[in-house]
């Protein structure tokens, strides 16, 4: 990959140990530890799940966070989904190609855009049964 690796070590510290995850979107909390989602300013996207032992809860543990990077993601996305298009993050972290949930009204739920990161490189391949994209994501923090 063209971009070098920038990541940084931090604390895992959700409000709940169900939203962290490898490959998620974490702010900083003002105690200077990290949640997935939030409103907090961007930390990094989860990485290395090598460096883990997946059966344990994340919070209180070290974690890495890449701030610039080429990653590679499967996420949820539309058919449509294409190399420039913006990346977004839910509340619980997870990453999305849609930049809200698709509802109308009351029930419209915007997601939060994660900075300076966008599709990139290959052609984002989608699996229409799944509504997911295997896409490779360049961020630039």
């Amino acid at each position: 990959f063209a971009t070098p690796l920038v990541a940084y070590a931090g604390l895992f510290n959700s409000t709940s140990e169900a939203d962290n995850g490898i490959g998620k979107v974490y702010t900083h909390k003002t105690d200077g530890t990290f949640q997935a989602g939030g409103n907090g300013k961007f930390a990094g996207i989860s990485i290395n799940p090598k460096a883990y032992n997946l059966d344990l809860p994340f919070n209180g543990r070290q974690g890495e966070f890449a701030r610039r990077a080429e990653i590679g993601l499967v996420i949820e996305a539309p058919s449509t989904v294409a190399i420039g298009d913006k990346l977004y993050y839910k509340a619980d972290g997870e990453i999305t190609a849609n930049k809200d949930n698709g509802l109308t009204d009351g029930d419209k739920v915007e997601y939060t855009e994660i900075p300076n990161c966008l599709v990139a490189r290959n052609v984002p391949l989608y699996d229409a049964d799944e509504e997911k994209a295997t896409l490779v994501a360049s961020i630039l923090n």
